[in-house]
Order: structure tokens, then C-alpha cells, then sequence
């Protein structure tokens, strides 16, 4: 689950005989071993042993019924189908609109079976008069006002595989996806009552529409994604959204006397929960000055013509590498 980051920094000094001002600048990045998210992620459930929405930061309730199992990446919701069970996202704010996409990944838990209740299970959405984004007991992928109205595609997924769903809600309009392919597109200019508890794998207060099988990486996005984008997704398959979990820091600077060296020190953090692979540092150093040496606490750093970089390799999460480079006029 290694994250993609980008994170540039300038340090400045001025020595102080000459009163001159000097920069150097520096960039972290990370081998991008995940693919680019869509723009407009307002909440994202990754069900990695929690029910944390990762953009927000508030993490729902989960009901008896749901565990946790290996997922498409990473881990993913379990969800017994039983009456009552299922991620409870109370009312955020984020999932109160009426144009929107909604992507995720699911594997039934029964052939026959989506819901033993009910006509299908949730993937998310709303009780009565509310959207609700589900999978019904016959295959079919559909969308629509809780017991009013919805669009709904031919049987799509009925074996006990992955397959990315999404569906996307413009004013007019609802187009449901399976494997980043388009399945269907309807006119549909429904309204729905959008203040009101949000589930995943089931909806509530009814306890309706609970989920039999997996439900891994749903995403919900404020705006409409394109047919590009979804497919975009679809097909990086096992490989995780991309996330910025890197921080580049350094001391300030100030005046340093015409005879000193001018040492400074770069700390690249690994502020999220996966390790940091493939890690690259680039520090350009300022017109007129010398490298006397640069050092890494790992992997290597070169200085070629000018321009110093580094390997520094995997940084594992919560910890930091650091590049101490020395420069005199």
C-alpha cells in the first residue's frame, strides 16, 4: 500500500559580509506504486480493520455482523447479510447530495444470495425516500430513491469474484458501471431526502438490505467522474489509491559569516500508515557555492554536476530519513 508523494521546500541564508542572499531547494518523491485518484474525494471507507472514513477522519459504527477479510487491497468489510448489520455513517454532511459518484469494490457471498431479507444489499445509501446504491439478489446493479423509484441494469455480476462497481448521478441522468465498463445510462431526475443515516452494507433505521459478501474501497466523490476516470480506476485493479504521506522539512535559515559553511539539515518524514517505497531526493544547490559533503542516514546520495540526488529507498511509516548537506562560498 506504498503512497505516491510530491513535497518541494526552499531554504534561504544570507552571509552575512556580504549581506548576498542564498537558496537551495529540495523534492522528495515516491515510486508511484498506486494509481492517481480521481479530483472531488469526499470520503473514502478503506476497511482496513476499521470503519474510518480516511478523508474525514470520523470513523462509523460497525453493527454485530460485520468483520473484517482479505480484500481486493488491503482488507476488506465483511457482512453477514443479517438483518441490522452494517456500517453506520450517521448523517455526514459529505453524502447530502443529489450529484455525485459513488465507486467501491464487491464480491458477493452467495451465488444465489445478495440479501436473505431482502431484494438486494446496500453497497450505500439511505433508508426510505434516500439514494441507495445496491446490488440485487438477481445480479443486477441498480440506483435509485429508497421504495420510490431506481434504474436498474440486466443480471452483471452473479459468480463469487471481484468486480468494481460505480455508479454516477448528474441532474438529469444515472450511469452505472461494472469493471469500468458502462452497464447503463438513464435519464432519472428523482429527488431525494439527503438528511437523514447513511450505511454501508445495509440501511438504516429499517436494518433493510444488508449485505452478504465483501465490500472494499467505497468511494464517494462530490462530483460526476467521467467514463475515463472510472474505468481509470476499474483497471488498476489491486493497486491502492495514491496518497501524499511524505513531509519535507528543514531548519530555518538566517545570516552565516563569510568563512562558515552553511549546513543544512533535511528531514523526509513518512507521515502515513504504509511505508514509503522508493524514495527519491533532488537538492539543487545555489550558483557560487561548493558541496563539502552530503550524507544520507540511508541509501545513497550523489552530487552530480550541481544537483545532488538521492536513494533514499523505503522509509518505513512513522519514521524519517535525513540528508545533511554542507556548503561553503
Amino acid at each position: 500500500n506504498a503512497p505516491l508523494g510530491v513535497q518541494r521546500l526552499e531554504s534561504t541564508a544570507a552571509y552575512s559580509g556580504a549581506e548576498l542572499p542564498v537558496s537551495t531547494s529540495a523534492s522528495v518523491h515516491v515510486r508511484p506504486l498506486c494509481s492517481p485518484v480521481p479530483a472531488g474525494l469526499a470520503s473514502w471507507w478503506k476497511g482496513d480493520g476499521n470503519t474510518l472514513d480516511t478523508i474525514s477522519g470520523i470513523a462509523g459504527g460497525a453493527s454485530n455482523g460485520v468483520s473484517y477479510a482479505e480484500g481486493r487491497i488491503g482488507s476488506a468489510f465483511r457482512l453477514d447479510g443479517q438483518p441490522g448489520t452494517a456500517v453506520k455513517l450517521g448523517s455526514p454532511a459529505t453524502l447530502q447530495r443529489s450529484e455525485f459518484s459513488i465507486e467501491a469494490w464487491i464480491r458477493r457471498g452467495s451465488p444465489t444470495t445478495v440479501s436473505p431479507n431482502s431484494a438486494g444489499g446496500t453497497i450505500l445509501g439511505a433508508d426510505t425516500d434516500g439514494w441507495n446504491f445496491a446490488l440485487l439478489n438477481t445480479g443486477a446493479l441498480t440506483f435509485g430513491r429508497s421504495d420510490i423509484s431506481s434504474v436498474t441494469t440486466a443480471a452483471l455480476i452473479t459468480d463469487l469474484a471481484w468486480h468494481h462497481v460505480a455508479v454516477t448521478r448528474s441532474a438529469g441522468e444515472v450511469r452505472l458501471y461494472r469493471d469500468g465498463q458502462l452497464a447503463l445510462a438513464q435519464p432519472y431526475t428523482e429527488t431525494f431526502k439527503l438528511n437523514q443515516d447513511y450505511g454501508i452494507g445495509g440501511i438504516f433505521p429499517s436494518g433493510r438490505n444488508a449485505f452478504l459478501g465483501d465490500l472494499d474501497e467505497i468511494a464517494f466523490y462530490d462530483r460526476v467522474l467521467t467514463a475515463e476516470e472510472i474505468a481509470a480506476v476499474a483497471g488498476a485493479g489491486g493497486a491502492p489509491k495514491c496518497v501524499e504521506d511524505l513531509v519535507l522539512s528543514s531548519a530555518a535559515g538566517g545570516f552565516i559569516a563569510l568563512d562558515e559553511d552553511w549546513e543544512i539539515t533535511w528531514v523526509i518524514s513518512s507521515v502515513g500508515s504504509s511505508d514509503s517505497t522508493g524514495v527519491t531526493f533532488v537538492n539543487a544547490v545555489p550558483p557560487g557555492l561548493l558541496v563539502v559533503s552530503a550524507k544520507a542516514s540511508q541509501g545513497t546520495v550523489e552530487n552530480l554536476a550541481g544537483v545532488l540526488r538521492g536513494n533514499l529507498g523505503t522509509i518505513p511509516a512513522g519514521s524519517n530519513a535525513v540528508v545533511r548537506v554542507i556548503l561553503k562560498p
